[in-house]
């Protein structure tokens, strides 16, 4: 949300995400998703000023939100579990003859 101040002096404050865009000229109009115009005594440049600011500063909030979170997330012990079993390695079967010069014979 954002600050802005009305035309006749009342305080407003804007949803950024529903600001769909800003006329500049003798007054600052915003214009809202919705087709509402409000007429504002904020210059222009200090409407997008703001909405960009509001921006970064909700982006450098996930981002420390993020770290925190990172930081509380609670890791399970660690559970007495058995060493893994080392799997047998498996050998390829040799392609070379026996020395009496027969093939081997497989059966699958």
């Amino acid at each position: 949300m954002i600050r802005a101040i009305r035309i006749d002096g009342t305080e407003l404050l804007l949803n950024i995400d529903l600001i769909r865009s800003v006329e500049r000229g003798e007054t600052t109009v915003v214009i809202m998703t919705d087709g509402e115009r409000i007429p504002v005594k904020n210059i222009a440049q200090d409407i997008w000023e703001k909405i960009l600011a509001n921006r970064q500063g909700l982006e450098e909030e996930q981002r420390e939100y993020d770290v925190i979170e990172e930081d509380n997330v609670e890791r399970p012990e660690q559970i007495d579990q058995p060493a893994p079993q080392e799997k047998p390695t498996f050998r390829p079967r040799s392609n070379r003859r026996p020395a009496s010069g027969k093939k081997e014979e497989s059966s699958f």
